[in-house]
Formats: C-alpha cells, sequence, structure tokens
C-alpha cells in the first residue's frame, strides 16, 4: 500500500510539475526564471496546433483525399495518429513561428512530408509523398 501511495504521489508532483510549466509558472524557489519553457529549457512555441484535425489533400489531378490528423504538442515537438483515406499514419514534427512542419509515416516507413501555415484553427500547405515526389495542397480545419 506504501508503493501504491508513493507511485501515485510521484505522479501527482510530476503532472502539477508539467502543469505549472506549461502555465509559465515554476516551483523553483532557487532564484530560477520560471519562465514559459518547455522541458530541456526550450522557450515554449507561442503556436500549439494540439487537437483533430480534419481536412483534405488535394493532388495534382484535383482528387481530394480526406485526411485527418490527432496531435499533441510539447514544446516544438508535435506527434500523434492520423488517417490518410483509410491508411493509418504515425505523425511527427515540429513548429516555428506559423509553421509546422513534419512527417507521415505508414509503419516504419515515410508516407510523405507536410509543410502547413497555421492561422487559429486552420491550416493550409503542401504535401509531398515519399514514393514519387507528387505533391498535393493541404487544408485543414480543428
Amino acid at each position: 500500500m506504501i508503493h501504491t501511495i508513493s507511485f501515485r504521489a510521484a505522479l501527482l508532483v510530476a503532472f502539477s510539475g508539467s502543469l505549472l510549466a506549461a502555465c509559465g509558472s515554476s516551483s523553483d524557489t532557487t532564484g530560477g526564471s520560471g519562465g514559459n519553457t518547455a522541458a530541456g529549457g526550450d522557450t515554449a512555441a507561442a503556436l500549439d496546433v494540439t487537437g483533430t484535425w480534419t481536412g483534405t489533400a488535394t493532388d495534382s489531378a484535383g482528387k481530394a483525399h480526406p485526411m485527418t490528423m490527432v496531435v499533441t504538442q510539447t514544446g516544438t515537438t508535435v506527434a500523434g495518429m492520423g488517417t490518410f483515406d483509410t491508411k493509418t499514419t504515425t505523425i511527427t514534427g515540429t513548429v516555428s513561428g506559423s509553421m509546422w512542419t513534419g512527417t507521415l509515416a505508414d509503419g516504419a516507413a515515410q508516407f510523405a512530408t507536410y509543410s502547413y501555415t497555421v492561422a487559429g484553427n486552420a491550416a493550409t500547405g503542401t504535401g509531398t509523398a515519399a514514393k514519387d515526389g507528387s505533391s498535393a495542397t493541404l487544408k485543414l480545419t480543428r
């Protein structure tokens, strides 16, 4: 029972620290800056793409392919899962300024790269297929 309580207490402390860091607060009493930083000391990104994004990738022939991206963001790093047509993909990426870039992977293989400009709950950009280099116009909303 003691181990269970200690483990739960440790989780609560870890979660509280993460929440305080995300809010720009710090429990540091040693005179640290307590600024808005991400894990590892990186400055937290002003752009937050966390959420469920849905939309289309329109290929050069004009065919619209449905896509969904469900992502979380920690600092400037983005990760999640999604679908492209009926294919399940793993999403990795980064944010910088108003840009969100990264890759979609199908298992161990890279499926495509993407680059979005994000404005509020809308993201527009381009995607490039790893297989043949073809490109698509991407439009998503959250």
